[in-house]
């Protein structure tokens, strides 16, 4: 380490031999990786030196030494339980006595939080799942003393030769904000350190899960939006020994929680799971289930959620999208808004970003934890420059999903000027068990409380999968059986009758109405600012029939698009208080 960094500063001052093409990161081993953000937030009942002859399966003796430490470990399900060559460790820090026995299996053992451990085969697909490059780092660094532009791109350039992608200048060139995986971000800040007087903000992480890892205070704190929605109602902690099928799994960890789930429909149990840990935060075993089964979950609303297949597909159909505009009242320079976007798309990979100079804002679409990213490299950038700190921020709108509009309606229908349009008995609460076909599901939930329902001719009847709920209302349940059937539904002109038709967009054309509205602006009287809100409307919310004119903006859309527009526009529609 001490010599790629004195290589990189020698070359840096001046010498004539280019920088590098590439560096080589040393390798992972845990009881050095823990003293990095996020791996640090583990924290071992006992710490003191072991003597322990490992003489045992490759399981008992990462068991062994597991309860030595006082912390639970889990095995990723393609660990082998092979025998090896007897261990005799002596008087060994527990974390090297857990490298060694790494070394000899073939494993490699990650922090999967802070009283838990995760055992997985040493390969480069494992790693990327579990490991290295499983979590991101987000972090900005501040070069208090760069002089100008070409120093700090000489940084630039040395961080790079550790083939870093994700990072970005901002705050008038005095801060480089990074996305990494730990190690590199590690390396990254002793390499900079060692080029500038530098300081640093607070890192933020992304863990394989999808969660937000933020330092709190000596601790840490596991965030995500799908956390925040649900609530609890029998066990927070659970402790299991048990070995069974992914779906039974999820069912079991569920009901402990007091939760509905559901399955996407091309969801398959990948066999047997094994699972043995105490007290357990139960979202933590739904995170780790997913990870072991190849899936992820997300909450649907307080009380349901759902496991589908971890591909880009599913993600893009439930990940949740929120819209959100950060106002920027103290810029002085309109090329600033240019350099917080072009950070963000540089860092973050973020495509749904609209900047008004009118109205000194930055308005973004992205899931939750993208949005909390945005919002933390912006804060970042503002303490490096005050005029580019955030003043204040609109209320984070959900708009659902890329994919299917059916979640999208349901985040509309949660608008509360949307609920009165509903006839009362989509608001009576039921409790169903159905495993039947998809039209004979529907009829079967509509019968309870006196509904009737009528089938688009394109519907091809199919089996529904079964669909187990306690204490739902009418609506979800009727939403939820659609995600499983991939249908959607609407109320005729009889509130007392929907329609059943496909989840497709030519069918959604053809059934859903669209209307003509205009919305006046209030405070944005210019040709410029009109058109800006267009724009932005047009990129976050793929608005195809809008227009700006004296009377304010005229879109001809859906009632459920019309009623996001109002509130983007509500957002968009201020001028900056100085």
């Amino acid at each position: 380490m001490t010599s790629l960094l004195l290589t990189l500063i020698l070359q840096l001052q001046g010498s004539a031999v280019p920088p590098p093409t590439r560096a080589t990161l040393p390798s992972f081993r845990l009881k050095e990786a823990v003293r990095d953000f996020p791996r640090s937030q583990l924290q071992l009942k006992h710490s003191d030196p072991v003597s322990v002859d490992l003489n045992q399966s490759a399981r008992a003796s990462y068991e062994t030494l597991a309860e030595l430490a006082g912390v639970n470990i889990i095995f990723d399900r393609d660990f082998q339980n092979d025998f090896f060559p007897p261990l005799r460790v002596e008087k060994a820090d527990i974390l090297e006595a857990f490298d060694r026995l790494s070394a000899v299996t073939g494993n490699f053992v990650e922090v999967f939080d802070s009283n838990t451990l995760l055992v997985a085969p040493n390969n480069a697909a494992k790693r990327l799942k579990y490991g290295t490059y499983g979590t991101q780092v987000v972090k900005t660094i501040y070069l208090t003393s760069a002089n100008s532009q070409q120093d700090t791109a000489r940084i630039v350039t040395a961080l790079r030769t550790l083939n870093m992608r994700l990072l970005a200048t901002g705050g008038d060139q005095k801060a480089i904000v990074i996305k990494d995986t730990p190690d590199r971000m590690a390396v990254a800040a002793k390499l900079v350190s060692e080029l500038a007087k530098i300081d640093s903000s607070e890192p933020i992480a992304v863990d394989p899960a999808g969660n937000l890892l933020i330092q709190d205070g000596g601790g840490m704190r596991k965030s995500a939006s799908r956390r925040s929605r649900l609530d609890i109602r029998v066990a927070n902690f659970i402790s299991l020994n048990v070995e069974q099928d992914a779906r039974s799994m999820f069912e079991a960890v569920a009901a402990r929680a007091g939760l509905n789930i559901l399955f996407d429909r091309d969801f398959q149990s990948p066999g047997s799971v094994r699972l043995k840990f105490e007290n357990m935060d139960v979202l933590d075993t739904l995170d780790l289930l997913a990870l072991q089964t190849g899936t992820f979950w997300e909450a649907l609303d307080s009380t349901t959620i759902l496991v589908a297949p971890d591909n880009q597909t599913k993600r893009r159909d439930y990940a949740p999208m929120i819209e959100k505009t950060l106002y920027l009242d103290n810029m002085e320079n309109p090329k600033q808004l240019t350099e917080i976007i072009t950070c963000l798309r540089a860092v973050l990979n973020m495509r749904y970003l609209f900047s008004s100079p009118t109205a000194k804002a930055i308005a973004m679409k992205d899931t939750p934890n993208q949005i909390a990213l945005a919002e933390k490299i912006i804060a970042d950038l503002g303490s490096a420059t005050t005029t580019e700190a955030p003043t204040s921020a609109g209320t984070a709108l959900d708009v659902g999903s890329e994919l299917p509009a059916l979640l999208r309606s349901r985040a509309v229908r949660n608008l509360s000027a949307n609920h009165s349009q509903l006839d009362a008995r989509f608001m009576e609460t039921v409790s169903i068990d159905l495993n039947e076909s998809a039209q004979r599901a529907f009829e079967e939930l509509t019968g309870k409380v006196g509904l009737h329902v009528t089938f688009d001719k394109r519907l091809e009847d199919a089996p529904a999968g079964r669909l187990t709920l306690k204490d739902v209302r009418i609506v979800d349940a009727l939403d939820f059986l659609s995600l499983q059937t991939r249908t959607f539904w609407n109320v005729k002109e009889s509130s007392g009758t929907i329609l059943v038709a496909p989840d497709t967009q030519a069918v959604r054309q053809e059934l859903e109405p669209r209307t003509e509205k205009v919305i006046p602006l209030r405070n944005i009287q210019t040709p410029v600012g009109t058109v800006e809100i267009v724009t932005a409307l047009r990129t976050l919310l793929n608005i195809r029939y809008v227009e700006g004119n004296a009377n304010g903006i005229v879109l001809k859309d859906t009632s459920d698009n019309t009623a996001l527009v109002e509130k983007l526009v509500a957002d968009l529609d201020r001028l900056p208080r100085y």
